[in-house]
């Protein structure tokens, strides 16, 4: 009786040394990690996770020497019990912050390049305080728009691309501190076709 007791001292308390306590394993799991699960998907603070197979990998080597059979099906099994584990009802933006790839910037300007948050999506751009000014970006908009229209630009191109229209971070982002080409991409493509066959 001691040897068994002591050998089951040796497996995880999600083991009894013959079942797998799937609500015990996602309690350990989500006690090591950031993650929680609303509006139908996890999210991490790397942003929403759109493919669980890193997640189902953590899992599966968690698991891989205690279960014996059906590994697919407890690894499936365990990903249904995190959702409930995991679930939160409501995870709503945080409007003060903008998350990056190398960090979070927030509105007054603060950079800090750790990743602490859970968020509903991190942008895949980098801040760089020490960029210097776009001017290629600057030369081509005053070759592609009038002079009037640039503004115009800024506050579409910047509205579109997080909702907000604060300045600090608007100045960032056009010159150059924070890139994202796609949110307005169409947009000056269709006005370099337009003013090409005026």
């Amino acid at each position: 009786m001691q040897k068994k007791q002591k050998q089951l001292s040796n497996y995880p308390v999600w083991f009894d040394g013959t079942n797998i306590n799937e609500a015990a394993f996602c309690e350990e799991f989500l006690h090591t990690r950031k993650i929680l699960f609303s509006n139908n998907a996890f999210f991490t603070p790397e942003g929403r996770v759109t493919d669980d197979l890193p997640l189902r990998g953590e899992i599966f080597e968690s698991l891989k020497h205690y279960a014996i059979n059906n590994v697919p099906r407890k690894v499936t099994n365990i990903l249904e019990v995190m959702k409930l584990a995991a679930y939160i009802e409501d995870f709503p933006p945080e409007a003060n912050k903008i998350y990056l790839a190398n960090g979070t910037i927030y509105i007054d300007g603060t950079f800090i390049p750790e990743k602490p948050d859970i968020v509903r999506m991190r942008l895949p751009v980098n801040y760089n305080p020490d960029a210097p000014e776009a001017s290629t970006w600057l030369s081509f908009l005053d070759q592609l728009l009038y002079p009037e229209d640039i503004p115009t630009l800024q506050e579409l191109s910047d509205s579109k691309q997080q909702g907000t229209t604060h300045d600090d971070y608007k100045r960032q982002w056009w010159r150059g501190k924070i890139t994202n080409w796609c949110c307005f991409e169409q947009l000056i493509r269709h006005e370099y076709e337009r003013r090409k066959y005026q």
